[in-house]
């Protein structure tokens, strides 16, 4: 389709006109004469339909003489007759404009017209909305985003009070969403460099077309972050055993690495084979979304447990079991066996 009649026919943008009264009215007649006057003027556009895109040499004001008549295609002829059937309703309280861009429907040029367009309707009496696929998608992404910023606020809410209450501590629950964060926020910037920048785009058997499809970052931050603090889980309450056992944090630290390694390790390692399966497909959305798990988890089952986790731990210290008496701190840590 985009190689035979240009990317802009997959990106039609639809301006639905209503009115009271009629949308053939001679002032609609005029605000839809000038809105398109002023879409065929814009280099963005390759091809505007509306009921005044005809092959007929007329003036605005006979334009508005011609559609003040009951049967306008009397005397229009099969042209007029064809853009009243397809673009206007039976009861001429609805007609519709197609805004063919020269761009694809994810290209900035297309979204930017969309803009545009909904902040300069047609005017008269005309109450417009816009819809297409450009518009469809503006709409979806500030839909999902506008809520995205309170689900990270509420699982990171309350996965601070879940460990809170396991662990009794102010600090390590803290950590551990902090740490949770910066895992996901890697691999939301390898999927930039990758599937939106076009890098790896051979070796991974994709083509890249600029944009990382915005559902993957919600998914992505809701898969990971589950997957993260289970890891943190099995580290921490190792860790935590051993440091009631002896009151050394050190050691504790130590012997929880040591201990919880292996399962660590395995658990990470049976799902980034999983998500690499995934990786390898051909639907660019799964693709990117096993790609993004695969590198997320490899991220935190490495770097952040193995290494951030234990030396935060060493530098803080005690202060990783620090909490307020009233909220039920202040562990008591036993003795080390001689």
């Amino acid at each position: 389709m985009a190689q035979q009649f240009g990317p802009g026919e997959l990106a039609q943008i639809i301006v639905v006109n209503t009115s009271e009264t009629s949308t053939l009215s001679p002032d609609n007649i005029a605000a839809i004469h000038e809105f398109v006057q002023r879409m065929e003027a814009d280099p963005r556009v390759r091809r505007v339909d509306s009921i005044l895109s005809t092959d007929l040499d007329v003036t605005l004001e006979e334009f508005q003489f011609l559609y003040s008549l009951s049967s306008p295609e009397t005397i229009g002829g099969p042209q007029v007759a064809f853009a009243l059937d397809e673009l206007v309703s039976d009861d001429r309280s609805l007609s519709m404009i197609r805004v063919v861009p020269d761009h694809g429907p994810v290209s900035d040029a297309a979204h930017d017209l969309a803009r545009d367009i909904r902040a300069s309707p047609p005017s008269g009496d005309l109450d417009t909305n816009v819809t297409g696929v450009t518009p469809d998608l503006q709409d979806t992404v500030t839909r999902m985003y506008s809520d995205f910023p309170k689900v990270i606020i509420y699982v990171s809410v309350m996965t601070y009070l879940a460990l809170f209450f396991l662990f009794r501590s102010v600090v390590l629950p803290l950590k551990a969403v902090a740490l949770n964060i910066l895992s996901i926020l890697a691999s939301f910037g390898a999927l930039v460099f990758v599937f939106q920048q076009g890098h790896f785009q051979s070796l991974l058997g994709f083509t890249s077309q600029g944009i990382t499809e915005a559902s993957v970052p919600i998914l992505l931050f809701s898969i990971v972050f589950g997957l993260s603090m289970d890891y943190e889980v099995f580290l921490l309450s190792r860790i935590k055993e051993e440091y009631e056992a002896t009151g050394d944090n050190t050691h504790a630290v130590a012997v929880g690495m040591e201990k919880s390694g292996r399962i660590i390790t395995s658990a990470a390692l049976v799902l980034i084979l999983v998500s690499a399966g995934f990786a390898s497909g051909d639907i660019l959305i799964v693709k990117t979304l096993g790609f993004g798990v695969a590198l997320a988890i490899l991220i935190d089952s490495t770097v952040v447990r193995a290494l951030l986790v234990p030396a935060l731990m060493r530098l803080f210290s005690s202060a990783n079991w620090w909490a307020p008496a009233i909220l039920g701190g202040g562990t008591r840590p036993g003795t080390r066996p001689s």
